[in-house]
């Protein structure tokens, strides 16, 4: 009796576990079709997601390759942070392998392709960034390039580093080359400064002023100064330039007061002369009018004289034009007779009378004056002996009324 009872019992507990294996089965295979409908509608969720992301990344990039405004380092963040959320493995949606292969497939080669199309974007931001920071403000914005001064920390180094940096984004568009042209701008700004720092150098000894600087080297330095874009950079060398002005001044107030000088003593240099000129002149007229009298007292006492002597006699052969001694027949104050015959008083009276200039010079070779004949320009002869006075010829004029007492070698009048 008791057997048949634990046969009984054992048969129950029996049909109760087959019953409930049947049913935790049924229930494992109702969850696993579950989530496979979930892998599903995650991976078309998935698929929308990153059409919308490749959608965005388009979006940020304009014609010619420029990069919008509105991209910034939060919307990178953004997009990346998305692309982390989006499965792209059999695992990541709870699936048996092999399961949902396609599907998976086309989630995770579209993830592929827009997690590259997001590297490319980043790293051309990140190159555009680098060029802005050459520079003092933003120089591409967008497409808007702009021209502005260099940043105060960049040298040649940086612009060299940033330049290699292009390779990496290189692209056959305009956004590339004006990236180019950028780095090549900030290098000609730097040389520009270079070359203005040199140009103030050049006048500088150590840290002074050469003493012999000129405005044509202020300028010159000045004009390489004024295309400094940089103002900072341009500041401190115009406070150099500024103590160059100070010594170009300096110098040429000091040229000035030489310059006057100079003309003052010229000016008196030439009032000196023109003093001395006035007063020669001056001592000139007065030799003349001395001469001009005494010539008019000689020319009338030579008149009286001739007058006085009486008439001479002559020879019958009336020749004239013969040669007197001036000074013997001035002073002899008598008659005297020659041997052609010709009356030698008459000659020599009506020379003093017509005072005619003399046209004949001495044997000599005498200097013809207006109206005198003297010779040489070395000592005179004393009037009346043989020897030399040790004196010597002035340029004077005379008349024949001036022949008294003037030691003239020979003197010669015309009718």
């Amino acid at each position: 009796m008791k057997k048949k009872s634990v046969i009984i019992t054992t048969a129950i507990i029996l049909g109760i576990a087959g019953i409930g294996g049947t049913a935790t089965y049924a229930t494992t295979v109702n969850n696993h079709k579950e989530i496979v409908a979930e892998a599903k509608s995650d991976i078309n969720a998935d698929n929308k997601k990153l059409k919308e992301l490749a959608d965005t990344i388009n979006n940020f990039e304009l014609e010619g390759g420029y990069l919008s405004e509105d991209l910034t380092e939060d919307n990178l963040i953004k997009i990346e942070e998305s692309l982390k959320q989006i499965k792209d493995t059999y695992t990541d949606y709870e699936l048996e392998k092999d399961e949902l292969n396609d599907e998976i497939k086309i989630v995770s080669d579209s993830k592929k392709e827009v997690d590259d199309q997001f590297k490319r974007i980043q790293s051309k931001f990140e190159s555009q960034k680098l060029v802005n920071s050459l520079f003092s403000t933003k120089a591409i914005v967008s497409s808007i390039i702009s021209d502005v001064a260099i940043a105060d920390n960049v040298d040649f180094k940086t612009v060299e580093n940033v330049s290699k940096s292009l390779g990496s984004v290189k692209e056959d568009n305009d956004w590339y080359l004006s990236l180019e042209g950028l780095v090549k701008q900030a290098d000609g700004q730097l040389i520009q400064i270079d070359t203005a720092k040199k140009a103030i150098d050049a006048l500088y000894k150590v840290d002074n002023v050469k003493e012999d600087v000129t405005m044509k080297q202020y300028d010159e330095a000045k004009d390489e100064v004024d295309f400094v874009k940089n103002e900072s950079v341009q500041k401190k060398l115009e406070d150099k330039l500024e103590l160059v002005l100070k010594q170009v001044k300096s110098n040429e107030e000091k040229a000035r007061k030489e310059a006057e000088a100079q003309a003052q003593a010229e000016a008196e240099e030439e009032s000196r002369l023109e003093t001395e000129k006035l007063a020669q002149e001056a001592v000139t007229e007065k030799v003349a009018k001395t001469q001009t009298e005494t010539q008019n007292s000689s020319s009338q006492s030579s008149n009286t004289e001739v007058s006085e002597g009486g008439s001479s006699t002559s020879t019958p052969n009336n020749s004239s034009g013969s040669k007197s001694s001036s000074s013997n027949s001035v002073s002899s104050g008598g008659s005297s007779s020659s041997s052609s015959g010709s009356s030698s008083s008459k000659t020599s009276n009506e020379s003093a009378s017509s005072q005619k200039p003399s046209n004949s010079t001495t044997d000599g070779g005498g200097t013809s004056t207006s109206k005198c004949t003297k010779t040489g320009e070395g000592d005179i002869k004393n009037h009346g002996g043989d020897g030399q006075s040790g004196k010597t010829y002035e340029a004077w004029t005379c008349d024949f009324g001036e022949l008294s007492g003037v030691p003239w070698d020979e003197f010669s009048t015309s009718n």
